[in-house]
């Protein structure tokens, strides 16, 4: 990579960084308690997790990986990251190794619609997702996946199939 390049790549980080700022400045994100973070490219799929998963959370979409993760180092209330791992420009396992050294503390769920793909199975067996769900999913597997009283709290990784 260039000089250039990296000037570039360094200005767009500011950009975002200051995108995630003013949408965390909205009233009904900045007082809600518990947040969802949900990151895939399918616009469909974004809006359908929305639904499901508003009543439990305050929930942050985006398509953008550089955004989610500018958003999952800045603020310190999201409880849930929810990843596809097939996104554009990016693979989800990546994404969810790097929010785990960030924030451990997140639950990080990996969504796939290949569940036997080698980068999702290591994924799992390496503690990196803590919870798969296959899609398309079911709105019960959704819920059982991201509610905390419905995921059991230990190292255990677990397998949602719709």
């Amino acid at each position: 990579m260039s000089f250039t390049d990296q000037s570039q790549e360094d200005s767009s980080m500011v950009h975002c960084v200051a995108r995630v700022r003013r949408a965390a400045d909205h009233p009904q994100i900045r007082h809600a308690k518990s947040k969802l973070l949900v990151l895939d490219s399918d616009q469909e799929t974004l809006q359908a997790i929305v639904e499901v998963a508003k009543p439990y959370f305050q929930v942050i979409q985006t398509s953008d990986p550089q955004w989610a993760m500018a958003w999952l180092g800045q603020y310190r209330d999201v409880t849930v990251f929810l990843v596809d791992e097939d996104l554009q420009q990016n693979n989800g396992s990546q994404l969810l190794l790097r929010s785990q050294a960030m924030r451990p503390e997140v639950l990080r769920v990996l969504m796939s619609r290949s569940v036997d793909d080698p980068r999702v199975v290591q994924s799992l067996q390496r503690g990196i997702a803590q919870t798969l769900l296959e899609k398309p999913m079911s709105r019960e597997a959704l819920l059982a996946a991201i509610v905390p009283q419905a995921v059991e709290q230990n190292d255990t990784p677990h397998l949602i199939v719709a």
